[in-house]
């Protein structure tokens, strides 16, 4: 239903109640929370100043987030990690079904109506809460799997986060939709920062695991009332007759994609956490996080512009094409350089971060490294099939993405962590040029076109890699912590001169630099009609 249908449709409603007033202000100030209008007419800006703030907020919460693992790590028990651990690899397959993909379904839709938009919320709120009482109900089921009683109740109290969680899911949608980053990109961070300090309070008066069971659950709290705090949508009740079955079929898609990939992604943790207990499980997850963190909140940024900037230029194919090549350009840029270092330094960083009682996780975070310098860029190929509405083609991919993830961990399980680990490498390497290939197929996107993109910073990666290789060879380390940073030192020289002396590594600077000067002096647009919802807001 289009927003001028449901105005008409809400006053013929409403108006014989006496509510013609209300009805009329529903309506209006939905459209200050979903209208794209100023998006599409701003792509580069909001783009490029959504995906700064974001990038800030990224990187104060990856220190938080650091800041915070340092300590607890010497504070709680590798067991006591891995008791979570155990319950997050069952709660992370649940956590796909909160957000049924209406989250993505609401972000894509050109058009969509306040009528609609409350339903899907309902539909979320429904989801969350009957999550929670599924998990709290299977809590005793979960503990008899592992075979330790202490996980019914820790079960119990992270069930309480899908409810949290599934109010959420549409506010967090909206703003999306208008690419307000910087107010998300910042409530993360407050809701991590003081997750981190009740956590290490805990820990210090000896709580052990409930220390990192009440982070999370604080957190959630925090950023239920922060969400609503900044987008202050006021959800009617549910109603026939909004049209929302194509957002619900376009959600369904998603979300089977999502817990299949769900499923198969925390398959790993389960193997380890039943064959090999709490221990190697607490090494295999913090080797993973000390790797995918890092990388996560450089691809958060880009991400977070790429959906919303996609989806309202998938009606031009050449905006589309080359929003595109700038996501895969910095994606590459990033995460391929990122995690090529990381595997080199894997032993130094695993002994500073987390301290001597973690050894056994540095050569998982060596392997998971490698993987990260190939999942991140490959992983932009999702992003074409949700944007362009393919949800089908993207669950095949996925399909594809599962089968090949399932047979390699079969194979690693014998070799423990360090073999489930090298699962997701092979599945890395194996799938790759599939991917690519039945993703782009029939977009805007040629294969080429991807390959041309990514090749200026796989070429400086390697030879910033020679160069790393070369200086652990020939100079002295006198302590982790400097050679970690001397090696982030020389890293950072190499990637760049590299860059700079490829054939169009100068004139991608330059574009750049220009893209973000154009930002910074270019007036934002702003549509009449936002101009006057706003007023009227104001009024």
């Amino acid at each position: 239903m289009e927003p001028s249908q449901e105005y008409e449709q809400t006053l013929s409603t409403d108006a014989g109640a006496g509510n013609l007033r209300t009805a009329v202000g529903r309506v209006s100030r939905f459209e200050q929370f979903a209208g794209t209008e100023s998006v599409r007419a701003n792509l580069k800006r909001k783009s490029i100043h959504g995906a700064f703030f974001t990038a800030a907020g990224a990187a104060a919460d990856f220190v938080v987030r650091l800041a915070a693992t340092v300590v607890l790590a010497r504070l709680v028990l590798p067991e006591h990690w891995g008791l979570v651990g155990m319950v997050t690899a069952i709660t992370a397959i649940a956590e796909q079904f909160r957000d049924l993909g209406l989250s993505a379904a609401t972000v894509q839709k050109k058009e969509i109506s306040h009528q609609q938009v409350t339903n899907l919320f309902w539909v979320n709120v429904l989801a969350g809460l009957l999550i929670t009482l599924g998990i709290s109900a299977l809590a005793p089921v979960i503990a008899a799997f592992y075979g330790d009683s202490r996980l019914t109740l820790i079960t119990i109290a992270m069930a309480s986060n899908f409810f949290w969680g599934g109010l959420t899911v549409q506010h967090h949608a909206l703003m999306v939709r208008q690419m307000k980053l910087p107010q998300t990109a910042t409530l993360n961070v407050v809701a991590n920062i003081l997750g981190a300090i009740l956590a290490v309070v805990l820990a210090l008066n000896h709580c052990g695991y409930w220390a990192l069971v009440w982070r999370e659950m604080a957190r959630s709290v925090i950023l239920v009332t922060g969400t609503w705090a900044l987008c202050p949508w006021v959800p009617g009740l549910p109603r026939k007759g909004a049209d929302v079955g194509g957002l619900l079929r376009f959600g369904r898609d998603i979300t089977v994609t999502t817990i299949l990939d769900a499923m198969v992604a925390n398959m790993d943790q389960l193997l380890i956490g039943k064959f090999t207990g709490a221990v190697p499980l607490a090494w295999y997850r913090q080797g993973y996080q000390l790797i995918m963190t890092p990388v996560e909140y450089l691809f958060t940024p880009i991400r977070s512009v790429a959906q919303p900037g996609l989806s309202a230029v998938q009606a031009d194919p050449d905006r589309y094409r080359r929003f595109y090549d700038k996501i895969v350009f910095f994606v590459s840029s990033a995460t391929v350089p990122l995690g090529i270092f990381i595997a080199i330094y894997a032993q130094e960083i695993t002994l500073v971060v987390l301290g001597p009682k973690w050894a056994g996780a540095a050569p998982i975070l060596c392997i998971f490294a490698l993987a990260a310098s190939i999942r991140p860029t490959m992983g932009t190929s999702g992003m074409v099939l949700v944007t362009s509405g393919k949800s089908k083609t993207y669950l095949v991919v996925v399909l594809m993405h599962s089968v090949t993830l399932v047979l390699c961990l079969l194979v690693g399980i014998r070799w423990g962590a360090q073999g489930i680990a090298m699962a997701h490498l092979a599945k890395a390497l194996l799938i790759a040029v599939p991917t690519l290939y039945y993703s782009l197929r029939g977009s805007p996107i040629s294969f080429g076109n991807f390959l041309a993109t990514v090749s200026r910073p796989v070429m400086a990666t390697l030879v910033m890699s020679l160069a790393l290789v070369l200086v652990r060879v020939t100079l002295p380390q006198p302590s982790m912590f400097t050679s970690v940073a001397l090696g982030g030192a020389v890293a950072a020289a190499a990637y760049f001169c590299a860059w700079m002396l490829l054939p169009g590594g100068k004139s991608e600077l330059r574009a750049l630099l220009s893209d973000l000067a154009a930002v910074r002096n270019r007036p934002e647009h702003s549509p009449k009609g936002e101009v006057a919802v706003a007023a009227g807001s104001a009024s």
